[in-house]
């Protein structure tokens, strides 16, 4: 994820090795506890706000000063407001998601390719049958059937 170790790396120095309190205020959609936490008298939401390391989700929290807090971040180019057009969270998730979605029908795709070879080979190969030329075609069709997943797979 787009800054996701920078924004890690900057909640750990906040609450590393800490004692951390969370004031649950209530539950979401999902039923997640939601709360504010804090590590002695530090607002960890607050200081990861102002300093660029977090997103303000206002679908969870509309809370004024947590847009306030991120707008003046923004305005700093503080922490993930450096880059030019940062990549959302939930946008970099949707597309994670979608990626593997279409890894997942390639293996599949390639599992049934290789279950199809194995069957054809099987046919042809069992009981010393020898092959012929119609035979031999459909070896060379998927054996290429087979080079093009490989090939798909690995771009």
């Amino acid at each position: 994820m787009p800054y996701g170790k920078e924004s890690k790396n900057a909640l750990v120095k906040l609450i590393g090795g800490k004692s951390t309190k969370i004031y649950v205020y209530g539950q979401d959609q999902f039923e997640r506890y939601v709360g504010d936490i804090y590590c002695d008298t530090v607002f960890i939401q607050e200081e990861m706000l102002r300093n660029g390391h977090a997103w303000h989700f206002k679908n969870y929290d509309r809370r004024p000063e947590f847009s306030a807090w991120e707008r003046k971040a923004r305005a700093a180019r503080k922490g993930l407001w450096a880059s030019r057009n940062p990549e959302k969270p939930w946008h970099w998730r949707r597309d994670e998601r979608n990626e593997r979605h279409d890894t997942i029908e390639w293996e599949t795709l390639f599992a049934k390719v290789i279950a199809c070879f194995v069957a054809v080979a099987e046919r042809l190969f069992m009981g010393g049958i020898l092959l012929a030329r119609r035979n031999l075609l459909k070896l060379a069709i998927l054996l290429g059937l087979m080079e093009l997943v490989i090939i798909f797979m690995e771009q």
